[in-house]
């Protein structure tokens, strides 16, 4: 019997531009921010939650919902970014994305590329552990998670405004952390997620994917912002960080540790995917470069 592919058709995933944002969320309190900052956008705008991550220069989530609404969830969460980078004082604009997603296998690659992210990105330690994402969301015991929060209804209405800037009325039932994160299983559509992947052992094998599979994924969510710069770009780039880091006009006067520092602002601001080429850049050595910025196997 021919296996056939299951379609979908309300769901995205969507998701900011990281290049050239130095730090749109620095500390665990901007990632939380973050983090609450989906939840809000996603009840303004009506769509739903799959999966959400916050990173120190981009997000990404998994939404579902009408096309429009996603669209208004792209077009909000944009403006509101481009809001935050003007007050951090940054001069790049933030972009956003929307990418539909069409087939079950490509929802579930998509759930598990965002929760898994910040591990690809270098992070020691399980995603469920990482403070920009939504912790220990896939089968597991959602009612003690939410009922270990504080009822946000108990706030009053200047506390809840300062704590999650909205004026919108939140769910009666939503809690919250001490930390002042929304307990993400308020918002996020566990159930559907655990309907998706149908047990545990199925979240696992969707967990592990090869450098190969991750290098594609990134290459397909930077198609529309990045222009993989050459080796005379990349050169400059490194340049610029070696004066604006550490006071040095060549590069190749850095120490290993001071060029590996370069090395890895560009890496994460997606200025190129090839590390022979920022390699060259860098006066690094490739196979170094790889230890360091690829996940391992």
């Amino acid at each position: 019997m021919e296996w056939i592919e299951k379609t979908v058709d309300d769901c995205s995933h969507i998701y900011s531009d990281g290049r050239n944002v130095p730090a749109l969320f620095e500390t665990d309190m901007d990632k939380i921010e973050g983090l609450n900052l989906i939840a809000v956008t996603a009840l303004e705008t009506g769509v739903v939650v799959l999966m959400e991550v916050v990173m120190t220069t981009h997000f990404h989530s998994v939404v579902a919902g009408f096309e429009v609404n996603r669209w208004r969830f792209t077009k909000e969460m944009e403006r509101k970014l481009d809001g935050r980078r003007a007050r951090l004082g940054m001069r790049t604009r933030i972009k956003v994305r929307k990418d539909d997603i069409r087939e079950e296998t490509e929802l579930k690659d998509k759930i598990m590329y965002d929760y898994r992210n910040p591990v690809a990105a270098g992070y020691r330690g399980m995603p469920w552990h990482y403070v920009g994402g939504p912790g220990d969301i896939i089968f597991s015991d959602h009612e003690s998670r939410i009922s270990s929060g504080r009822l946000i209804k108990e706030l009053r209405v200047a506390e809840r405004r300062s704590l999650f800037h909205t004026r919108i009325e939140l769910p009666q039932g939503w809690t919250y952390w001490p930390s002042g994160l929304i307990v993400p299983d308020c918002y996020i559509d566990y159930q559907r997620i655990e309907k998706l992947f149908r047990s545990p052992k199925g979240v696992m094998a969707f967990m592990y994917q090869s450098k190969e599979k991750e290098a594609a994924e990134d290459a397909l969510c930077a198609r529309e912002f990045i222009k993989d710069m050459g080796d005379k770009e990349l050169r400059h780039e490194a340049k610029r960080l070696g004066r604006s880091l550490f006071g040095e006009e060549y590069v190749s006067r850095l120490s290993e540790r001071e060029k590996i520092t370069i090395a890895q602002r560009m890496w994460a601001s997606r200025s190129t995917y090839s590390i022979p080429a920022l390699g060259r850049a860098t006066h690094l050595d490739k196979n170094l470069l790889k230890l360091i910025l690829l996940p391992p196997e």
